[in-house]
């Protein structure tokens, strides 16, 4: 009797043992040793989106402050981008960005971005506002006076764009002794 042999017409696995298959989706392949290999289904780590955190800031004229991108992969993972990025201004007047440094120049409003790997996030809104009062300083420092003696006092403004000016006219005068 003939035993009755596999021809590629009845079983198409025939004569293809050692080329490579297809394995269904979902479905691990085992390598010769038994194990299941995982590089099957790694993908290509790809950057989906950047953010900017936050995403609208305003600080006053001469302010500075720092801000973070976040790169958000195809595989959910989330990097810090902050250092890499290329960082952006729409209004180069208004504020410049380094390394997610953001450095206020002018009141007004910008957009910032950061661009990596051919993706730019949405911008952060900017608005830079006017320089703001940080400190007072009072002169003359320590004075001493006889009863009945005047002594005319200086209020000096230290403002958030490094300027300063003679604000004695425009602030409250109180003393902590009001029997002096």
């Amino acid at each position: 009797e003939e035993a009755e042999a596999d021809t590629l017409e009845d079983n198409p696995d025939v004569g293809n043992e050692d080329k490579d298959h297809e394995v269904p989706a979902g479905e691990a392949e085992k390598n010769s040793a038994g194990k299941t290999d995982r590089n099957i289904f790694q993908q290509e780590k790809k950057l989906v989106q950047i953010k900017i955190n936050p995403d609208y800031l305003e600080m006053p004229l001469g302010q500075e402050d720092l801000v973070r991108a976040l790169g958000i992969y195809n595989d959910n993972s989330h990097e810090d981008l902050t250092r890499l990025s290329e960082w952006m201004a729409s209004d180069e007047k208004i504020a410049s960005v380094y390394k997610g440094k953001i450095n206020s120049l002018s009141p007004g409003e910008a957009k910032i971005t950061a661009g990596f790997q051919g993706k730019i996030s949405l911008p952060l809104i900017l608005k830079v506002g006017d320089a703001t009062l940080i400190s007072i300083i009072v002169s003359p420092r320590d004075s001493s006076m006889s009863m009945g003696d005047k002594l005319n006092l200086v209020a000096e403004g230290y403002f958030t764009d490094s300027t300063h000016k003679d604000i004695t006219a425009l602030v409250s005068w109180k003393t902590a002794d009001p029997s002096i």
